[in-house]
């Protein structure tokens, strides 16, 4: 049932491997794709779509239903809220907990007047192998329906103590009843049918609100067309914007990684000045993390801590001390705009970082397949009278003399959250001459 149009793609999607939308903001959403159908461009659900219409809207599987020329078309939920199953009752609801049902998108309780209109419509039956009733449609010779189960209520039976009450469920399979969204001087109006009688009335007294119905909901049709474009990807993750939204859509090269900023999506893997980066988004802000410590060349998820003075692993990059650090960033050593991280962006990566086999450190971003991969790391510790290895945990240096680590191996640190070393407390005893590792930091525009 859906209405496609032509927007512009500037390349066939069979002969690559990734599909770009280009967003209104100069934004880029780039997904890996598969052989068969990729992008789909679909209008959304209208006043032009004749009744009996199935598609999807705001999340929810639903028909189009015309209610006649004074309110005209309107989207209606294929099942109860509560389930997915049309034939199924679903949950059931007070007036009370219906009145702040928190529905996404546009979707809403009915009005009076559109309950009403529906109980006007025709053909309607009664069908007794489903028990419920049902509207039915014929739509180019393609026969849908509409189905509301008579799944009964649920009434106080009686008060045990002021406040405790037994609910007994009454009428399933004989009657249906369904809460509208309209409120007259403590009234709440319900649709309620029995076989093919169908009404419309008012529950007024307190004790008849708290009657637990069943919620259908409805949604208002545009007359003003609007278009939707779906991503199919290989790894299932489909994505759909509205059409709105997109400028272009082409394929080939990914763009979102090419051209990495604040509006990229966390996750995003792209170069930054020069240096390979992940986007992670702290406290509403995003910024580029190294995929690699400095010095590192790989990305090895098994490697341990560092043993020897010439630690060559690929993964660990160079331990330096912080002094050194700082003048190097100081100095752009690491690439443009590179530097260590606050500790309040610290603070605020420990609170999504996740132990990975014991003692590394990593994010998923499921979204986009990614990960931001922090290894095992050790250091340098400066004893008294000799250098000796630090064996535990990963050791990143964080401006101002901190450290972000994940063992806590020494009696005498300030361990705030994951955070250690306070010079202001300890001196620069430590931050001199410890060697450890570096994960630089990249603000976003």
């Amino acid at each position: 049932m859906l209405s496609f149009i032509v927007i512009s793609v500037t390349s066939s999607a069979q002969t690559h491997s990734t599909v770009n939308l280009e967003l209104k903001d100069g934004s880029y959403r780039s997904f890996p794709i598969n052989l068969q159908q990729i992008v789909t461009c679909h209008k959304y659900l209208d006043q032009s779509f004749p009744a009996g219409t199935i598609d999807f809207l705001d999340g929810k599987k639903c028909i189009v239903v015309d209610l006649g020329e004074s309110i005209g078309k309107v989207a209606v939920a294929l099942s109860n809220e509560g389930t997915d199953d049309p034939y199924a009752s679903g949950n059931y609801y007070s007036t009370y907990e219906a009145e702040s049902y928190p529905f996404t998108g546009g979707w809403r309780l009915p009005t009076t007047a559109e309950l009403n209109a529906l109980g006007r419509i025709s053909p309607r039956r009664w069908n007794a192998e489903k028990k419920g009733i049902e509207w039915t449609f014929d739509n180019d010779g393609e026969k849908t329906a509409l189905f509301l189960p008579a799944a009964g209520w649920y009434s106080v039976k009686t008060t045990i103590y002021e406040w405790e009450e037994e609910w007994e469920h009454l009428n399933v399979g004989i009657s249906g009843n369904y809460w509208s969204g309209d409120i007259y001087d403590n009234s709440h109006d319900c649709l309620y049918f029995k076989n093919d009688m169908i009404e419309v009335y008012g529950e007024d007294r307190d004790s008849w609100r708290k009657f637990k119905y069943n919620l259908r909901a409805f949604h208002s049709l545009s007359s003003v067309p609007s278009y939707g474009i779906s991503v199919f990807t290989a790894d299932g993750n489909n994505q759909e914007y509205n059409a709105n939204e997109v400028t272009k859509v082409t394929f080939g090269e990914d763009l979102e990684s090419k051209y990495i900023s604040a509006k990229s999506r966390p996750g995003t893997i792209g170069i930054v000045d020069g240096r390979e980066a992940i986007v992670v988004e702290l406290g509403g802000k995003k910024v580029a993390i190294a995929t690699m410590n400095v010095g590192a060349t790989s990305i090895d998820e098994g490697a341990g801590p560092m043993t020897d003075w010439k630690d060559e692993n690929p993964c660990h990059g160079t331990y330096m001390a912080y002094y050194t650090a700082k003048e190097q960033a100081d100095r752009g050593e690491w690439g443009k705009g590179w530097r260590l991280p606050t500790k309040d962006e610290a603070e605020l990566l420990i609170k999504q970082l996740q132990s990975y086999d014991g003692s590394n450190l990593l994010i998923n971003f499921p979204e986009k397949g990614t990960r931001l991969f922090l290894p095992e790391t050790g250091g340098v510790v400066a004893a008294s009278w000799h250098y000796m290895f630090d064996y535990a945990g990963c050791n990143y240096w964080i401006d101002g003399g901190y450290l972000l680590r994940n063992v806590d191996i020494k009696d005498y640190t300030d361990r705030i959250n994951g955070i250690e070393f306070d010079p202001e407390e300890y001196g620069v005893k430590n931050i001199a001459y410890d060697q450890y590792f570096v994960r630089p930091f990249h603000d976003l525009e």
